[in-house]
């Protein structure tokens, strides 16, 4: 039981994360801004899926909020994943 709240408190850091990296690369332009919150979902999910394991294997223990797991995965930017900064470049 205890494994599996570890879990889900997991995710949502990790969430939280990749919301704010997502807002720390760039502002989105004003038409993706109007885009369906479907879109941003399936990005979002393309994110956490690329991202997901830069954010636990660097920023374990860190608390979503604040804008920290995003300066944790600023200041170690040169550990992060090719494929993690991929989708990060390639989104809208």
């Amino acid at each position: 039981m205890v494994s599996l709240i570890r879990d889900i408190v997991l995710a949502i850091a990790v969430t939280a994360g990749l919301i704010a990296l997502m807002s720390a690369v760039s502002s989105p332009p004003a038409a993706a801004q109007d885009a369906p919150s479907t879109d941003r979902a399936a990005t979002f999910r393309s994110l956490r899926q690329a991202c997901g394991d830069d954010v636990r294997a660097l920023c374990p223990g860190i608390a979503p909020g604040g804008g920290r797991i995003k300066k944790c995965l600023q200041e170690k930017s040169d550990q992060v994943s090719d494929t993690c900064k991929r989708a990060v470049a390639a989104r809208p």
